[in-house]
């Protein structure tokens, strides 16, 4: 049960609940709560896999803002929802910025307002220049419209329908494109099973691109066609930087590609490397080479341990002719070792 005076959910039984009269006039009372996002942060990365709030940040939330006057600065108001800034204003009239404390604390990370927010707040700073009609048009529009009932056109008559129009789509803006990484099949088109679960996929954070991974365990490639389907799928988790990584981890051989200013590198092409014999210094499998970007800063720093971290992978596999060969390796510091590289 929401608790529409101050904004609270609870659980009551069945037997508490009752049914208020036709016309009451508590129906016409508004509700005193309403909901509000902290404006320009999300969850740090760091600390969960999804968008989601950790134990801790929301434990550093009810302490700074318990028993304290709190004051909200608001950016916008899209779908009822309202992205404020909050302060916390203690006895001694110190006033702290929630927003900025989630950050500096490692619980938060700073992010853009999406496109209807941005919009409704330039509307919010020009509103000056906008006429009252033009005011109540926005009002309006910073409501919720979930609730609003659709208005349809009356269809036409069956003797006015003469021609016959195959429809397509609907396309969702949130739908998922998947393409290969491989160079070979990179033309095809690509779909999943569409008796997979996976088979409309929805991207839940278009503010914020990144690759994710998908992976297949069974690919079949159509005769005339040449498209690809993708059955026994799964999707990875939206983690920046997860492809590259992975990527760099476990390929052959990489060429790093740096940017314009060579002030930090933006890519690499993976594969089986080249032919040092030939002249021409060709690729030795270039379809299933794979040139990827980096969606995040990949420094020397980040090679060093992922040099390391392929070391004691290719230890760990390798098996000696004679035992105790060399020494013996100490068992905590690869450990350790791959810790760090984690």
């Amino acid at each position: 049960v929401l608790f529409i005076d101050y904004g609270r959910i609870g659980k009551r039984s069945t037997t508490e609940l009752r049914k208020l009269p036709k016309n009451s006039i508590l129906e016409k009372i508004p509700s005193s709560a309403f909901q509000c996002i902290l404006a320009h942060i999300k969850p740090a990365i760091i600390n969960v896999l999804a968008d989601e709030w950790t134990d801790e940040s929301k434990l550093a939330f009810k302490k700074i803002t318990k028993d304290n006057k709190l004051t909200g600065e608001i950016y916008s108001i899209v779908n009822s929802i309202v992205h404020i800034t909050l302060y916390a204003e203690n006895d001694k009239n110190h006033k702290i910025n929630v927003n900025d404390y989630l950050i500096d604390n490692g619980f938060a990370s700073k992010k853009d307002e999406d496109y209807l927010s941005k919009y409704n707040h330039e509307h919010r700073i020009d509103y000056k220049n906008l006429s009252e009609d033009e005011i109540i048009i926005h009002e309006e529009g910073q409501y919720s419209q979930i609730y609003h009932s659709d208005n349809y056109i009356d269809p036409p008559n069956d003797n006015e329908c003469n021609n016959l129009v195959r429809l397509q789509g609907p396309y969702s803006p949130l739908e998922v494109k998947i393409t290969t990484i491989s160079c070979g099949n990179s033309g095809c088109k690509i779909q999943i099973d569409p008796l997979s679960v996976n088979s409309v996929l929805l991207d839940a954070s278009l503010n914020n691109p990144q690759e994710r991974l998908i992976i297949a365990g069974f690919v079949s490639q159509g005769f005339n066609s040449g498209n690809l389907t993708l059955r026994n799928t799964t999707l990875m988790h939206n983690i920046p930087g997860l492809a590259c990584l992975l990527t760099l981890i476990f390929s052959p051989k990489i060429e790093l590609r740096a940017n314009c200013l060579k002030t930090r590198y933006i890519g690499a092409l993976c594969g089986l490397g080249y032919d040092g014999k030939s002249i021409k210094k060709e690729s030795i499998f270039p379809e299933h080479d794979i040139n990827i970007g980096f969606d995040v800063n990949i420094s020397i720093d980040d090679l060093q341990q992922i040099n390391k971290l392929r070391y004691w992978m290719s230890l760990g596999i390798f098996v000696r002719d004679q035992e105790e060969e060399n020494g013996e390796v100490c068992v905590d510091e690869v450990e350790n070792d791959t810790l760090r590289c984690q």
